[in-house]
């Protein structure tokens, strides 16, 4: 009985890291933001597919993903500065986090999740995000062809 009790207790105070959607404060399912020990193999399919993708510029998505980091998602440059599968600076990716948050809002996903989401982005290295929000910055940032000058590798038969 006292060990029930102690367990118990103790399962209840342990801080959930995870955007899991648990039933009790209707947040939506998420992956993590950081990708730890997982291996993503190249995909032609976009791991985000929300309201940003656009299935017309997935060429143009690979051809991009291929010059910048030859699609490793945990891809760093040599000089350290550029990360991930896109090759996202620090203030890059800060502003691609700022515009998940935001979109998050948009698409119904409570304040608090979309925030702490949003926060954890802006606080990690581009290259440790989960492939679905490296996706889904690129296609945020994108922005239908708008936002293509932000990567040299768009001149190209397929952008």
């Amino acid at each position: 009985m006292i060990v029930t009790v102690l367990l118990t207790a103790t399962l209840i105070f342990i801080p959930v890291e995870s955007n899991i959607d648990d039933g009790k404060n209707g947040w939506m399912d998420y992956p993590n933001v950081v990708s730890k020990g997982e291996k993503h193999l190249p995909t032609t399919m976009s791991f985000y597919q929300g309201p940003e993708y656009k299935k017309k510029w997935n060429k143009c998505r690979l051809q991009i993903r291929q010059g910048e980091s030859r699609h490793r998602y945990g891809a760093v440059n040599a000089s350290g500065k550029y990360k991930g599968a896109y090759q996202m600076d620090s203030k890059f990716s800060s502003g691609a986090g700022w515009r998940i948050q935001k979109s998050m809002r948009g698409q119904g996903v409570p304040k608090a999740q979309a925030f702490k989401i949003g926060e954890k982005l802006r606080s990690t290295p581009a290259h440790r995000w989960h492939p679905f929000y490296q996706d889904w910055a690129f296609w945020s940032i994108f922005d239908d062809g708008k936002g293509a000058r932000h990567w040299p590798n768009t001149r190209g038969s397929m952008c």
